[in-house]
Order: structure tokens, then C-alpha cells, then sequence
């Protein structure tokens, strides 16, 4: 369940919480549920012994992911909500790796999935997706990676294979602006051919001395603008992310990325709060009396809404997300109920999750 929370479960009456990969871990809870094993011996599990939370050894990740079988999804969600336009149902979200190599100090992925990538082949990957089409007759995938592709020579040999298939499908994915530091425009362009239709970016912040501070490369500011460019040129859809209240951050800081945001024009843009997460670098440094950055919540969520209202109402942007829609799946204004309010939604749904009592 939650990651981070696993307390409030058992102290809700769960018998015990798997922890990290539970592939393994499941098995044998299984086999201990059968009188198979000895609950001692279970591995990656928390649980109560003598009104006192306990942590068992942690499981052994798993080293060669392409030995997990396929998920089913016989109970598939085909219900639509407010996701890119682009998603067509029924649709599922999928993971081809583990990790990220990079070192964000405000995030908890070496803490999660630990150091370095764990990837699973492309065949396999390919395999999955042949899997999905066939047997529940997807349209749409979600790659929930950190980072979709390591290089361009991974990329090329992923993208060729998938279009070679000729499914009707489309994806998104997210990457990070140093993964375009060369190639950029052969990578959208092979990523497009695909039938990648929707990609995010996590930009964070547009200052360089905060993208340095947080472990970030500081030219990702200048490396992403061409690339933003020529997304838009052949018509893929970009989603540009922020996160506010990073350690530095100002009020002129904040207003700089929103100003990037339109200077660039993604179809979608993101503020996030920040959220200091268990594992990471920032969270071992964090203290409540001494907040990362000296701008209020109140002044911050000002902010947000004002950022919000500027991109979302920008008439360009509204021409281009009609025009997107229209060409390429006008079934979601159906979905949407009303097109005219979906700017609207995510702002609310942003700003609901990001000022919750979790939040610093």
C-alpha cells in the first residue's frame, strides 16, 4: 500500500506490509499462509510482535526482471478520467525498468528500487506489449519508468521493433532533459514514429544554482527549449513539470519558471509541491523549523494558481490543445464532459494534493 506510511496499516489492524519488490515476497506469504514456511523466515515484510512494530530482513531485489511473469489485467479499468488527451481506453500503465541512475536529492528512487537500473530486455518488453494487445486489445500504454531509455542506441533498437509490430497503440513516457543532450531530435523523432504521442519532462526549475544544489545537471534549462520545439513541430504531446519550494527557491525564482512555461510552449505544464520523501537526501536533511525555502504555503499557492491561470488561459495554448484533440482523439471531449474545463480540473486536482497535511 503506501510506500511511506506502512505504520498507519498496521496500526489499523493489518497482520503484516510488504516492503520494496514484492514479487518474491508474495510468494511466500503464500506459502506461508499454506503451512509451507515459517513466518521468521519471511523477508521484506513489517508487522506487530508484543505491541511493537517490526521490520523483517529485507528481500533480495531481483536481479533478472525478464523471470517475472506478465501481469494480468482481466479486470481491466475502462472508466475515463481526466488524463492526455491522447489516452485512448481501454489502456494500462507498465514499467520496463527499475531505478534511475541519476541522484535527485529530493528523490526517493535509490531508497525505493536501489542504486543504479535494473532493465528489462527489449524483447521481453516487446513480448508484454504483444501480450497486452492481443489477449485485452490495448490502445494505450503508460510507462511509469523514472527514466524510459538509458541511450540512443537502446532507444533506436526499442522504437524499430515496436513500429515493425504495426499495433494500433499509442504510449507516453517520461525522460529527463539530460537524456536529450545529444540527438535530441533524432530521439522525439523515433520516439513519434513509435507511437509515443505524449512525453514528460521533469525541468523541477529553471535556476541553474538550484538545479545544481539538488544534484541536476544546470544546462537542462538550455538543453530542453530545442527539444520543446521540436516536439511541438512534429505534434508530439509534451507535459512539462515543476516543483515548488525547492531549497533557494524565490518568489522571482517561481515566476521564472512559470515565464519558461510559456516561453516554450508544452501542451501541458505541472506545478508540483515539494514533497519530502522518505529516502531521499532532502528528507534526511529536513527539519520543520527551518523550512527549505522562505516563501510561504499561502504565498506559494498564489503562485501556483496565477501560473495556472496564465498558461491554461493563454490563447495559444487553448488553440493548440483543441487542435490536438480534434486531430487526435476528439472522443475525449466526450470523456471530458466539458473541454472548457479541464484546465480548470487539473488546476483544482493539483492544488487539492499538493497542500495536503503530507506536504512541507
Amino acid at each position: 500500500p503506501d510506500y511511506f506510511s506502512y505504520e498507519d496499516y498496521l496500526n489499523a489492524g493489518s497482520t503484516f506490509v510488504c516492503h520494496g519488490e514484492g514479487e518474491r515476497t508474495i510468494v511466500e506469504i503464500a506459502e506461508y499462509a499454506k503451512g509451507e514456511r515459517k513466518f521468521e523466515s519471511l523477508k521484506g515484510i513489517s508487522y506487530v510482535k508484543d505491541h511493537t512494530i517490526t521490520l523483517s530482513a529485507p528481500q533480495t531485489p531481483i536481479s533478472n526482471l525478464d523471470d517475472l511473469p506478465f501481469p494480468t489485467h482481466d479486470n481491466i479499468l475502462k472508466y475515463a478520467d481526466f488524463h492526455y488527451p491522447g489516452m485512448k481506453k481501454p489502456y494500462v500503465h507498465m514499467m520496463t525498468s527499475r531505478g534511475c541512475g541519476y541522484t535527485c536529492s529530493y528523490c526517493s528512487s535509490p531508497f525505493m528500487w536501489g542504486k543504479g537500473v535494473r532493465r528489462r530486455s527489449i524483447d521481453n518488453i516487446l513480448a508484454e506489449i504483444g501480450f497486452l494487445v492481443e489477449k485485452y486489445n490495448v490502445h494505450y500504454i503508460s510507462f511509469k519508468d523514472d527514466r524510459f531509455f538509458p541511450d540512443l542506441d537502446w532507444l533506436q533498437e526499442f522504437c524499430n521493433k515496436l513500429s515493425d509490430r504495426k499495433y494500433d497503440l499509442r504510449f507516453n513516457c517520461s525522460a529527463c532533459p539530460s537524456d536529450f543532450t545529444e540527438d535530441g531530435e533524432t530521439k522525439i523523432d523515433l520516439l513519434k514514429k513509435a507511437g509515443c504521442d505524449a512525453l514528460i519532462f521533469g525541468l523541477q526549475s529553471t535556476n541553474k544554482k538550484i538545479l545544481k544544489q539538488i544534484h541536476r545537471n544546470p544546462n537542462e534549462v538550455d538543453i530542453l527549449r530545442p527539444v520543446i520545439e521540436h516536439a511541438n513541430k512534429v505534434k508530439l504531446f509534451t507535459i512539462l513539470e515543476f516543483i515548488f519550494g525547492l531549497p533557494g527557491d524565490t518568489v522571482e525564482s517561481l515566476e521564472n519558471n512559470i515565464d519558461y512555461g510559456l516561453q516554450v510552449k508544452p501542451y501541458f505544464i505541472q506545478f508540483n509541491r515539494l514533497m519530502v520523501l522518505k529516502g531521499s537526501e532532502l528528507h534526511a536533511l529536513s527539519n520543520k523549523e527551518s523550512p527549505f525555502c522562505n516563501i510561504s504555503t499561502s504565498q506559494i499557492r498564489k503562485i501556483v494558481i496565477k501560473g495556472y491561470l496564465r498558461f491554461y488561459l493563454h490563447p495559444k495554448i487553448i488553440i493548440k490543445n483543441i487542435s490536438y484533440i480534434m486531430k487526435n482523439n476528439p472522443r475525449w471531449i466526450i470523456d471530458a464532459k466539458i473541454i472548457w474545463q479541464y484546465p480548470f480540473v487539473i488546476m483544482s486536482n493539483y492544488i487539492k494534493n499538493m497542500f495536503r497535511d503530507k506536504f512541507l
